[in-house]
């Protein structure tokens, strides 16, 4: 058997949820639904971007967390599509439950990953919560064929919770059939009308009377990424004059009209970093000074996301952050049709930065880069 790989080679960052912002809407019907008893093995929240399936699922792990149950995150990316990256990871998941009796023994071949884990689970004597997010991201057959595997002799002590833009080919239609999978779709996943009227009564400073919220609610369809769009350029008197002129806009162009008046609310500075760092996956400080050749990278970083500007952290020591999928793609999208040399430039910097410290699809030895006090970045 393969040795098992180091522990360093294991991203810590990919195991914390996101954090729960101020001002957020909670879930409680969908909670409800997600927790009932008999409790479900599986829950699966699938939809595009902006219809809220991270923050559900963040919602879903407190309420784990507060009723005694042990919990654990991990969020996918592209390179999880190595299975022994990708066994590393789901092991490093189960590990950071808590010992157990077991024997010492690692998960090896595809086979013994689900059985190993399954073996590892039943022992705990409370219930187990097992989030995984942007799992859209797994194609690999091998990868797939492994978690379909441990849906398959999951204990009655565990239920796994997925999010993703795709339903995952993990034999959900069985389960399903068998009353013990649930999925959530984006119709699920829109705000009704009383949660998006407490959405906004939160934002007391923009004096959103009941025709503009009806306005709102009836373009947004009660689309959760759309409505924060709405309550961040509602500052724009453009925006708020025309909200009885736009219920021809399709969901996608009413995002890109709204994000981009989001965008033209920021200072200059702000907008540049906004754009230039928009194409990165994911970011630090450190990267984000590299690209840009500035130097107040992290004052910014945790400016944005105090502001609610589609940013969150990946860790909790505030050093990694990761742009909303539509957030950072409208913004992508825009530099590469006005500055395509930019996107090159911009990934140029990002692969010598990699590079220099160490990184690749599977490893990195880039020390954590910690937080400074944030500060409004200025113009």
């Amino acid at each position: 058997m393969d040795a098992v790989t180091p522990p360093a080679e294991v991203f810590t960052h990919k195991f914390f949820a996101p954090p729960s912002y101020p001002g957020a809407i909670h879930r409680r019907e969908l909670l409800e639904r997600l927790f009932r008893q008999p409790g479900y093995g599986v829950v699966v929240v699938q939809a595009p971007a902006g219809h809220g399936k991270s923050t559900l699922l963040q919602q879903a792990k407190s309420l784990a967390d507060q009723q005694g149950a042990l919990t654990g995150w991990l969020a996918f990316d592209e390179a999880d599509n190595d299975m022994r990256r990708f066994t590393v990871h789901m092991q490093a998941l189960v590990e950071s439950l808590g010992s157990q009796d077991a024997a010492d023994t690692t998960p090896g071949t595809r086979r013994r990953l689900s059985d190993w884990m399954s073996t590892q689970l039943v022992q705990f004597d409370r219930p187990v919560r097992l989030f995984f997010d942007e799992f859209q991201v797994l194609n690999s057959r091998g990868v797939l064929t492994a978690f379909r595997d441990l849906l398959e002799r999951i204990p009655e002590n565990v239920t796994i919770f997925i999010g993703s833009r795709a339903l995952p080919e993990i034999g959900l239609a069985r389960l399903m059939v068998n009353n013990q999978a649930l999925v959530l779709r984006a119709d699920d996943l829109r705000f009704t009308h009383d949660e998006a009227h407490q959405f906004f009564s939160q934002a007391r400073d923009l004096g959103v009377n009941p025709q503009e919220l009806d306005a709102i609610y009836r373009q947004t369809e009660g689309w959760p990424a759309a409505l924060q769009l709405f309550r961040l350029s509602l500052a724009s008197p453009s925006v708020r004059r025309s909200l009885t002129g736009m219920s021809g806009y399709k969901p996608r162009e009413l995002a890109e009209y709204l994000a981009d008046n989001v965008l033209t609310l920021q200072t200059p500075r702000v907008q540049e970093f906004l754009r230039r760092s928009s194409v990165l996956t994911r970011l630090s400080a450190d990267l984000c000074d590299h690209v840009t050749g500035w130097q107040d990278s992290q004052s910014i970083l945790l400016f944005l996301e105090r502001s609610g500007l589609f940013l969150r952290s990946l860790d909790s020591d505030l050093c990694w952050f990761k742009y909303h999928t539509l957030f950072s793609s409208f913004l992508a999208e825009q530099v590469r049709s006005e500055e395509p040399e930019a996107v090159l430039e911009v990934h140029q910097r990002a692969a010598d930065w990699f590079h220099g410290h160490g990184c690749t699809r599977t490893r990195c030895t880039t020390p954590s880069l910690r937080a400074t006090t944030p500060s409004p970045p200025t113009s």
